[in-house]
């Protein structure tokens, strides 16, 4: 049994809600989103993987290719969610782990543990 990604979306949780208290506030905000975004691309490529038989090649292509995926031709409302939204959290994540400054970091990382938790959501329900 491989690791658990929605551990990560827990982490995310943590970190966001403990932050104030953290000696490492912007650090744990930003974690919590990056946190929050591979909580989400990883449990959807490995929904894709176990469910779909698809292949990805572990290498930065698989963070376009899961949500091309998602929005195939025949997509449904749910799958193109799924899309839409990791496209959403990666610009976030890309955000929190490579701009030195991210104006609004607190609402970044509420709104990316939401996210998160919608994309996982959907994905127990497919």
């Amino acid at each position: 049994m491989g690791f658990d990604w929605s551990e990560y979306f827990a982490l995310a949780q943590y970190l966001e809600s403990h932050a104030a208290t953290l000696q490492f506030r912007e650090g744990a905000l930003r974690s919590a989103i990056s946190r929050a975004y591979y909580g989400a691309f990883c449990s959807a490529r490995n929904h894709l993987r176990v469910k779909e038989k698809k292949t990805f090649v572990d290498d930065g292509w698989a963070h376009s290719e899961v949500p091309d995926a998602f929005r195939s031709e025949s997509a449904g409302r749910e799958r193109l969610r799924v899309a839409s939204t990791l496209d959403r959290l990666k610009k976030k994540r890309a955000q929190a782990d490579y701009d030195d400054t991210v104006p609004g970091l607190e609402g970044l990382a509420v709104r990316s543990i939401e996210e998160s938790k919608e994309i996982l959501a959907i994905l127990s329900g497919l």
